[in-house]
């Protein structure tokens, strides 16, 4: 028989009233809990604060930008360039689950807003063949909090070859 984990002892505390285990980790599985609602309520209802070329950045201080670990000859991104505040005029995002972005293969990302129209991001990749075409999407609040997407296949790729 295995032996059950201090968040595992924690929640069956919480849940029947009886603890099986220190206060201690009942309330640390608490705080754990509070920590990524509190997060959770602050990814809600968000408005684009400012589009530069490479990120956009959220009234909340998280930013969404593309990333590529380059090795020499290549190149893939998400191009930001065309997009203007107007773009975003009256739009918010619910960032606290994946659905606030669509991938669209062959092309880039469509972010879908609360209500509104979707806004769609072009995603470019050119490269010689021989090194990675790997593109991800990267929502960060620069304070702990990263989640990654695999948007590889959201690109108009050029081969230089």
């Amino acid at each position: 028989m295995k032996k059950l984990t201090k968040e595992q002892v924690a929640i069956i505390g919480a849940y029947t009233g009886i603890t099986c285990g220190p206060f201690s980790d009942i309330h640390r599985l608490a705080e754990k809990l509070l920590e990524r609602t509190k997060l959770k309520l602050l990814m809600k209802n968000l408005k684009v604060l400012r589009v530069c070329s490479e990120v956009l950045e959220f009234e909340n201080g998280f930013k969404l930008y593309s990333e590529h670990r380059q090795d020499c000859c290549e190149d893939h991104y998400l191009s930001f360039d065309d997009l203007s505040m107007d773009d975003f005029d009256g739009l918010q995002f619910d960032l606290s689950n994946d659905n606030f972005f669509k991938k669209i293969e062959g092309y880039g990302i469509e972010l879908i807003p609360i209500e509104g129209h979707s806004v769609k991001i072009p995603g470019y990749g050119s490269n010689n063949g021989y090194y990675s075409s790997d593109l991800e999407l990267v929502l960060t609040d620069d304070k702990g909090f990263t989640k990654e997407f695999d948007i590889t296949e959201c690109q108009s790729q050029k081969d230089w070859a």
